[in-house]
């Protein structure tokens, strides 16, 4: 779909960016919540867990926001093919490391990083494959090479260059003393009455306990 930037569609592809960028705060935020767990040497399996699938959710939720960006500047929202996703987020990075090269040049970087020996490096050459790639096993989609990825591997290799674009990006879309925003149907969810869609009992509202639904995830399994 085409879109200029002074019509509805954009203002509400503006709005479902922001839903995105909210999602790869959040999913970063209980990362770094659960990370200490990780670092003690007496992780168990349940912190490992819930530590992998938060971080997996960040990596997800950050290269989505990065493409819609993309897609929001050439007003369409089009997918592009991989070779073209690869270029765009190597291209926004280089763009996010030389501003910072320059600013500490400058003199304007900020106290903790205006020392060019805090500057990141060049990235390697496959660090936006590697970024496809972790996001579509880790989260996108179900299947045998999930239990096989490495995602301690790609954290160590490729993390400072995530949290450089989430940082670049928090900038124009974070802004915790702001007012909640206004993401339309996101933020007007709720539990509907049974009763006004149709149902006999509102009962049929099915807010199963956990242990019911795992029954459900099992007998489908």
């Amino acid at each position: 779909m085409q879109f200029c930037k002074d019509d509805e569609t954009h203002s509400q592809f503006v709005r479902s960016l922001h839903h995105e960028f909210l999602r790869c705060r959040d999913a970063y935020a209980e990362f770094v919540a659960r990370a200490p767990g990780l670092l003690t040497g007496q992780e168990n399996r349940e912190q490992s867990y819930a530590a992998y699938n938060a971080y997996a959710r960040f990596v997800h939720h950050l290269y989505e926001f990065l493409l819609g960006c993309g897609s929001r500047q050439r007003g369409d929202t089009r997918p592009l093919r991989a070779d073209e996703a690869d270029r765009l987020i190597t291209t926004h990075l280089l763009r996010i490391l030389s501003s910072r090269r320059q600013a500490v040049l400058a003199g304007l970087a900020p106290p903790w990083g205006n020392r060019l020996d805090s500057c990141l490096e060049i990235p390697p050459a496959d660090f936006a494959t590697e970024f496809r790639r972790h996001r579509n096993i880790a989260q996108g989609h179900v299947g045998p090479a999930r239990s096989l990825l490495d995602l301690s591997r790609f954290y160590s290799l490729h993390h400072p260059y995530l949290a450089a674009m989430l940082e670049d990006a928090s900038f124009a879309w974070g802004g915790h003393d702001r007012p909640f925003p206004d993401l339309g149907a996101v933020t007007a969810f709720f539990i509907p009455d049974a009763k006004a869609y149709g149902a006999d009992d509102a009962d049929t509202i099915n807010l199963a306990p956990a242990h019911e639904a795992s029954s459900v995830a099992e007998s489908i399994s």
